[in-house]
């Protein structure tokens, strides 16, 4: 996922998503269910358009929601069991900035917050203790 992270300088892509952990690889993402954090958003197979993989057989499958839907479905989060992915495209958007803002808090504070009306205008709100 560190190789992914960088956005494309030709193109200026980045993905939806990133965990926050980066020594992983982009098959074992999807095959987990790895997700970022935000409401409003899909874990990171989700954004999967299309997935090229190896089967125990040794035949190379190609699968999408329009081709092959049901190894396209059992791959995403199937924790490996359908075969080893070798390529995959993602749903991009363009490159963007994230600020980030921190700020103290005690317990009654946060607990008094309108939570729904700060997790609409925000990309994500983490509570540490």
């Amino acid at each position: 996922m560190r190789d992914v992270r960088e956005p494309n300088l030709i193109q200026l892509l980045t993905l939806y998503r990133l965990g926050s952990v980066s020594d992983l690889t982009l098959g074992g993402v999807i095959s987990t269910a790895t997700h970022g954090t935000g409401v409003k958003h899909r874990v990171i197979a989700g954004y999967v358009t299309e997935i090229e993989l190896l089967t125990s057989s040794g035949d190379i499958v190609k699968c999408s929601k329009e081709e092959k839907t049901e190894i396209y479905y059992s791959v995403l989060s199937g924790l490996g069991a359908i075969g080893i992915i070798i390529n995959v495209t993602l749903q991009c958007e363009s490159a963007f900035y994230l600020l980030q803002q921190q700020s103290p808090a005690t317990l009654d504070e946060v607990i008094c917050l309108d939570m729904f009306s700060i997790l609409s205008l925000l990309h994500n709100y983490l509570f540490y203790g």
